[in-house]
């Protein structure tokens, strides 16, 4: 790994916020200063936790250093050799990370001339009613563009596009989110609250849909303190503690915290099952299960193993697992980098899914939608 080139990235991405602060106009009022702070305190936070990481990088490498230093077999020398492999590996995917941050937040920049500058009266009103387009309608909303909703009172800014994978990154309220199609997301807008989702995304841009308050049907679901029942019984599900993103549940006794969209192994008799965790809404949580032949993830497997998805027909092979992080190739094509929930496009409409990526190893499923 370049270290010249990684402290470089962290010094760009500094000095882009320190000018932020410097050539904003200086008469701007209290909605200017909340527009900028919400635009950029995702990227400021991301640049925290990728400094984090990169000092767990160090760390790793300062260790393998030593071990070097006391390595007297060919097997010592061929764990360290192992373990340098994986903390280079890292260490590109968090460069990867940097530059894919400073792209972002020169988006921010680059749009926030257009958020802060009065709009015509005409413009705003088409802009603040959520009407729901149509997928193959006129071209939606692109990079550096935001979406107003509830009278402008939600502001949804799209920072990235990804069509091959049928989702768009936004920011919202303060916070990132990924919205995946077809998937709506609940926010807390005030005292009310909107369902944000995403109806058509392509290189012509995204497509949203926003309901809110009163228009919004009432909540679905597991609420904290409940407990629903599949596989005639033998699977329990509790809900120990629902947030907007996310949601605390009890599995058969074993905790999981899962995000909307993501589930979670486990065993009812001797069947394997998954719970997934479909959709949160105002403290509801909406779950549902799969077992036996109905589970298409694959079981967890380390580095070297090969794993066969859609019936034999896509083939994974797990190069490296690493701080949460899998290095993977899929029929023997270019290398990859996944966490949990990362979508990778194998084919029109198709995507390997990493779904688990815990303790050294990593389980995958295949995907096609439409």
């Amino acid at each position: 790994m370049d270290d010249k080139k990684v402290f470089a990235g962290f010094g760009a991405l500094a000095a882009i916020l320190l000018l932020v602060a410097f050539f904003m106009p200086r008469d701007r009022g209290p909605d200017t200063n909340d527009l900028i702070a919400s635009e950029v305190a995702p990227i400021s936070a991301a640049v925290t936790e990728l400094g984090g990481r990169f000092d767990t990088v160090e760390g790793s490498l300062d260790e393998v250093s030593g071990q070097l230093a006391n390595a007297v077999t060919s097997e010592d020398l061929a764990a360290v050799a192992s373990q340098v492999a994986e903390a280079l590996a890292l260490g590109g995917v968090l460069s990867q990370e940097i530059a894919e941050l400073r792209t972002e937040l020169n988006e921010r920049l680059e749009a926030m001339a257009s958020p802060l500058a009065p709009a015509p009266t005409e413009a705003k009103a088409a802009a603040t009613t959520p009407v729901r387009p149509a997928v193959d309608g006129p071209p939606g909303l692109n990079p550096g563009q935001t979406a107003l909703f509830a009278d402008g009172a939600l502001r949804v800014f799209i920072s990235r596009l990804d069509p091959h994978n049928k989702v768009a990154h936004v920011s919202a309220l303060g916070e990132k989110k990924m919205l995946t199609l077809g998937q709506g997301r609940t926010m807390a807008v005030g005292a009310d609250h909107c369902r944000v989702t995403l109806v058509g995304v392509s290189d012509n841009g995204a497509l949203l849909d926003a309901i809110c308050g009163d228009d919004l049907p009432a909540p679905e679901g597991l609420s904290a303190g409940n407990t629903m029942h599949f596989a005639d019984g033998a699977l329990r599900v509790f809900a120990s503690h629902i947030q907007e993103d996310q949601a605390r549940l009890s599995v058969n006794g074993e905790m999981h915290h899962l995000k909307i969209g993501r589930s979670a192994p486990t065993m009812a008799g001797d069947e394997r099952c998954r719970v997934h965790l479909d959709a949160l809404d105002r403290g509801h949580a909406v779950v549902s299960a799969k077992c036996g032949a109905d589970v298409t993830v694959s079981d967890v497997a380390g580095p070297g193993s090969t794993l066969m998805l859609d019936d034999g027909a896509t083939r994974v092979f797990v190069g490296a697992v690493m701080d949460g992080i899998v290095r993977f190739s899929v029929n023997g094509q270019t290398q990859l980098t996944g966490a949990s929930g990362d979508r990778h496009s194998v084919g029109e409409n198709c995507h390997v899914v990493v779904e688990d990526v815990v303790d050294g190893k990593a389980s995958f499923s295949h995907l096609c939608e439409g």
